[in-house]
């Protein structure tokens, strides 16, 4: 299970100190049980991408703690040990992780780094959903947003991590792809591992998310089940 406790982080925007805007993210504490399906909703600008940005690892909150708990050994681990990033997949909305080097050397790289990569999954989420085996002589760069996130998704999933971190994934995605992907996120719950989402198109994921999260101006004003979000 992930555990959030009190976490904050303020940014600021701005090439000239008096005329910077800050952005925070203030105090926001949840926990989510392994195998659960947690949906991140809120108008862009609330602090979704920013808080998956601390949850995976990428952005160094100010305070407050973040651990990844395991639930039958009892070790715990934070996101500055090799243990959670192992076991965290973190999938952000911007397409910037295939800068270098072609396709396939991307997937041997991932491969080499997590001792857990199945290529063997992965050649079948790339399947699944719709990569073109043309693209994997490519250099990553030159896909389409639609292609590079399906070969983030893909590498995520076959990570086999305990928890994935999905930012917006949906966005520039053709809605029948976005049928398969769903399907494909609730066999991974199946499977045990968390799961939280952002999404702007809350039919996406309102059939399967077990809570809801709502962020409004960097606070998370609601957390609840998806009973109690709906009631």
């Amino acid at each position: 299970m992930i555990e959030v406790n009190n976490l904050y982080v303020t940014l600021a925007s701005g090439w000239r100190i008096r005329r910077a805007k800050t952005f925070s993210v203030k105090d926001v504490s949840f926990s989510l049980e392994q195998g659960y399906f947690m949906g991140l909703l809120g108008k862009n600008g609330s602090g979704k991408s920013t808080l998956l940005r601390m949850l995976g690892g990428v952005l160094e909150p100010d305070g407050g703690a973040v651990c990844l708990r395991d639930e039958e050994s009892l070790a715990v681990c934070s996101p500055v040990e090799t243990c959670y990033k192992q076991e965290v997949a973190y999938v952000e909305a911007e397409n910037g992780m295939f800068r270098y080097g072609t396709v396939k050397e991307h997937i041997e790289r991932q491969s080499v780094f997590f001792p857990s990569f199945d290529k063997q999954l992965l050649k079948e989420y790339l399947s699944r959903l719709d990569f073109s085996e043309r693209d994997l002589v490519n250099v990553g760069e030159h896909l389409s947003e639609g292609s590079q996130m399906k070969l983030k998704l893909a590498c995520a999933m076959a990570r086999q991590p305990k928890l994935l971190l999905l930012d917006e994934p949906t966005a520039n995605m053709d809605p029948v792809v976005r049928v398969k992907l769903m399907e494909m996120l609730q066999e991974q719950i199946i499977k045990g591992i968390s799961i939280i989402m952002s999404s702007h198109i809350v039919s996406d994921i309102e059939d399967v998310m077990d809570f809801v999260g709502v962020m409004e101006q960097g606070r998370l004003v609601k957390f609840s089940s998806r009973e109690e979000y709906y009631a």
